[in-house]
């Protein structure tokens, strides 16, 4: 996974004839390595490619300079190459012969994810950062990641395919999922459980608004217009506003009910 806002990262490495293991080879290798898995400067600053494999022709030259410097040069090429024929998951499928795929940010990474850990996506098997979402549940994933979810959920929305994911979800793991979020966010919610039938809806309403306004979360205003949308909606026997609406233009009232 290559992604510009974090360190790039391998998630194996295969060495075929390797020299002795020691301090003086690692550090060579890390420096080579450091050089050549470098995202093309032609995509956006938070994509992220995912290349499931990379083969250089030619051998890694550990310890000529100058050798390394062009092999370090061909492998950027490659790189850049799989980014032009990347698949971009706009409709949140993998098809099985993409050789790349090139995501928009870490939320989209999550909201393929999320499909794949809810079995409604089945990934190329090479592409073992994602087959292995199975491991954890959705909701785990949400917990996992919560200052990703809000985006993602909107991915999954984007892409049609949020109802069918929220049918994997039980009352039980959309509501430990909501509230995992709220926390990670600094949110306080209300502490008595919601009705069943409210869970999938309170965990949507909280994450459409987070993505529409997250530089607002923090503000007493915000957050008792959440709250207010969460008393009205959560504990209601038939929900039906799906997204709150918070006026943070408002000064906060001064008559809200406590918590």
């Amino acid at each position: 996974m290559l992604d510009q806002r974090t360190d790039n990262r391998i998630r194996r490495l295969h060495v075929r004839d390797a020299p002795a293991n020691t301090p003086e080879t690692r550090l060579a290798l890390r420096r080579i390595l450091h050089e050549a898995i470098e995202l093309p400067p032609t995509l956006p600053p938070h994509a992220i490619l995912l290349v499931p494999r990379l083969a250089p022709d030619a051998a890694l030259p550990l310890h000529a300079p100058h050798d390394a410097h062009h092999w370090a040069s061909n492998v950027r090429t490659l790189l850049a190459n799989l980014a032009t024929h990347a698949h971009i998951p706009t409709d949140g499928h993998i098809p099985a012969d993409a050789p790349a795929l090139l995501l928009r940010d870490q939320a989209e990474w999550l909201a393929l994810v999320l499909l794949v850990a809810a079995g409604l996506e089945s990934p190329p098997a090479h592409f073992t950062t994602l087959t292995n979402a199975t491991r954890q549940s959705p909701a785990a994933w949400l917990q996992h990641e919560p200052h990703l979810a809000p985006a993602a959920l909107a991915h999954l929305h984007r892409w049609r395919k949020q109802g069918a994911w929220l049918a994997t979800l039980s009352p039980t793991d959309a509501e430990t999922a909501t509230r995992a979020i709220a926390a990670a966010w600094g949110i306080s919610l209300p502490a008595s459980p919601l009705l069943p039938n409210a869970t999938h809806l309170a965990l949507t309403g909280m994450c459409a608004l987070l993505n529409e306004t997250p530089h607002r979360a923090q503000q007493a205003n915000w957050q008792i217009a959440l709250q207010a949308w969460w008393r009205a909606v959560a504990y209601a026997d038939t929900p039906t506003d799906a997204t709150p609406h918070a006026d943070v233009s408002a000064p906060p009232r001064q008559t809200s009910t406590p918590i």
